[in-house]
């Protein structure tokens, strides 16, 4: 029914969290299944038929979702799926015409040193900086980090599935050129972990989503 895609250290997790206990929402398998990411490597033809049914069926809890005649609102959360909006966006659309797409943005320092941080603490192994990427190799230097090896400084990051933008504009503008408009929504991380604006922004949130 619809897809949580991004951005990463956007508050995706804190929205997943809020919505799988939503009385008229099935909670997915796992929270960042990453299937048209890691699976499928932003390319949906190139999944297997098995590994389709094992995502409806076991990623998105289809037996579960019959068993309330239709009645409950199924989806998952990738936020790998956001910077390929120009190859996945037109694909998902494709697939799943009804899909519904939240989009969460952050103010660009500030989510450039959460995820430095995110590498630090799970350790991850950066090509040119080693395990703990270069807040490790800089002796915390954040300002260091912030100004030569962050998604505010790196203009494009590439994995094995190809390059992609490390801004918010180009995959974001790719998004809403291709879903229709009532089909999806943009939020803001601050908005959303703020206690004064959380709860009119989780009920916009729901209203968007027709729970």
């Amino acid at each position: 029914h619809f897809m949580i895609v991004g951005f990463q250290k956007s508050a995706t997790t804190s929205l997943h969290y809020h919505l799988v206990r939503h009385p008229e929402i099935i909670r997915p398998w796992e929270k960042e299944p990453e299937f048209f990411s890691n699976t499928c490597g932003y390319d949906i033809s190139a999944c297997s038929e098995e590994e389709v049914k094992d995502y409806i069926q076991r990623m998105l809890r289809v037996h579960r979702y019959a068993a309330y005649d239709g009645e409950m609102a199924s989806y998952e959360a990738s936020t790998h799926y956001s910077r390929a909006g120009m190859t996945l966006a037109p694909q998902l659309l494709k697939e799943m015409p009804w899909l519904k797409v939240i989009l969460l943005l952050r103010e660009p320092i500030s989510r450039a040193a959460s995820m430095l941080v995110h590498i630090l603490d799970k350790n991850q192994n950066i090509k040119g900086q080693g395990p703990g990427g270069c807040l490790k190799k800089y002796n915390m230097d954040l300002g260091h980090c912030l100004l030569t090896a962050s998604q505010i400084t790196q203009k494009n990051v590439r994995n094995n599935h190809g390059l992609f933008a490390n801004n918010y504009s180009t995959p974001l503008q790719a998004w809403l050129e291709t879903f229709p408009r009532d089909q999806i929504y943009v939020g803001q991380y601050e908005v959303l972990v703020n206690e004064a604006t959380q709860d009119k922004e989780l009920s916009k949130i729901k209203k968007f989503l027709d729970i």
